[in-house]
């Protein structure tokens, strides 16, 4: 499990990489982790990262969110994949 430090390292990781990019694919991995329609996120673009405890949240312009926990396991197989341009 990570910790809340690490959460935030990472939180701040993405926000410098994923602002302002836009969602083209998400790829499912399991999909019992994904809850919501994909069809909602695609085109979206990030405007703000946010974090509550071990979760990040990714604020899109459709005033939509992908929130992410972050499980033990992170590091070894994520459970979606964002292509973003």
């Amino acid at each position: 499990m990570p910790e809340l430090p690490e959460v935030e390292s990472i939180r701040v990781y993405l926000h410098s990489y994923i602002i302002g990019k836009t969602i083209e694919g998400i790829e499912v991995a399991n999909k019992n982790s994904f809850v919501g329609a994909i069809a909602d996120v695609m085109g979206s673009t990030v405007i703000e990262t946010s974090r509550k405890g071990k979760v990040l949240n990714l604020k899109l312009d459709n005033k939509k969110y992908i929130a992410i926990h972050l499980k033990g396991d992170y590091d070894k197989q994520p459970f979606f994949y964002l292509l973003m341009l």
